[in-house]
């Protein structure tokens, strides 16, 4: 049974961050074709624009079509399996950062994302999503999930109190 933690223990802190560390395929992932990559992603690789247009920060267009009525995002890309419109309306605030690492013993790069969401609630956010996306997301093929975490942020302190006291002392 799941524990149950006095009301507002964590309060006002903000929601709990998600990391997560993702080594990618970059010896598959760079012989592919440039516009088979930007298909898995939905997004140009030469400035992270959707490829409904715009910039990086323009909103994805997953209505949008191609003259033949094909969607311009496909099915599988990931900005639309990700985005809320496909996970019923499960939203985050992410960040992802690349690194690389130099080159692991079998002489493949070491090289990935780091990725934080936030989310009032994983079990609403981070979770649903990251289970549709493991069931088809045309990027997952190039991605190897080794760790995610939810850490619980204990909010702030009054005078006289400490960090998470309304947790330890309830």
């Amino acid at each position: 049974m799941a524990r149950r933690y006095p009301p507002g223990w964590s309060r006002p802190a903000p929601a709990p961050p998600t990391p997560g560390h993702w080594p990618m395929l970059l010896d598959h992932w760079d012989t592919l074709p440039p516009d088979h990559r930007e298909q898995a992603l939905g997004r140009r690789a030469c400035d992270g624009a959707p490829l409904t247009g715009g910039g990086e920060r323009t909103p994805v267009d997953l209505a949008a079509t191609r003259p033949d009525g094909v969607p311009v995002i496909a099915a599988n890309a990931h900005v639309r399996m990700a985005a809320p419109a496909s996970n019923n309306g499960a939203t985050m605030v992410r960040r992802s950062w690349s690194y690389h690492d130099g080159h692991r013993a079998d002489g493949a790069p070491d090289a990935g994302l780091l990725f934080t969401a936030w989310q009032p609630d994983p079990r609403t956010g981070f979770v649903p999503v990251q289970q549709r996306l493991s069931r088809g997301d045309a990027l997952a093929r190039y991605l190897v999930h080794e760790a995610s975490a939810v850490f619980a942020v204990p909010g702030g302190i009054r005078p006289g109190t400490y960090v998470a006291q309304s947790l330890l002392e309830p």
